[in-house]
């Protein structure tokens, strides 16, 4: 899909999951953009449940990304945008990873995940006025000497790491 996919609600949630219990979905994944406003995005057992595919490929706000093996997967100069949302019992949160891959995310909630914010080799994350909060560790920084920079937000309870890094650096400024 290299199109267009808007999904906006301003009353009742807009809920993508599988339509039988037994039976996964795949998650969305395509070469085009997604606005998403208001969205449930759950159960995506082995595949991302968002997956871009191009610059600006995305912008969420107001969505769930709960119990999927990665709630957001952001790779070769791929690009986006998250606001207030949640991140909930993902194996990974969000990942960018690849040549240049971005998210920038503000006012978002991650609990319950095993990596809250992670990236890979040159990909890296800016994020502001969010909480990591009872994730085995709250954010990741990548292998190489890329910087993601996170600012006035609560990294705190995480059992296992608030902060990692295998060589990369994680500018914290205003944390709390």
């Amino acid at each position: 899909n290299a199109g267009t996919m808007r999904l906006i609600s301003g009353g009742e949630w807009i809920v993508l999951a599988a339509a039988e219990p037994d039976k996964p979905w795949k998650g969305i994944s395509g070469k085009g953009t997604l606005t998403a406003q208001r969205c449930v995005f759950a159960g995506v057992a082995n595949d991302p449940a968002i997956r871009g595919g191009r610059r600006d490929a995305f912008a969420l706000s107001q969505c769930v990304l709960a119990e999927n093996s990665i709630g957001l997967d952001c790779g070769n100069n791929i690009s986006g945008t998250v606001e207030h949302s949640l991140f909930l019992k993902n194996k990974l949160g969000f990942i960018v990873h690849g040549d240049g891959g971005t998210v920038r995310f503000e006012h978002c909630l991650f609990t319950g995940n095993n990596q809250g914010a992670a990236s890979n080799f040159s990909g890296f994350w800016t994020g502001a006025d969010s909480t990591f909060f009872a994730n085995k560790v709250g954010v990741a920084a990548p292998q190489n000497d890329m910087i993601c920079t996170i600012k006035h937000s609560n990294v705190f309870g995480n059992s296992e790491f608030q902060a990692t890094s295998r060589g990369g650096r994680i500018h914290a400024k205003g944390n709390y």
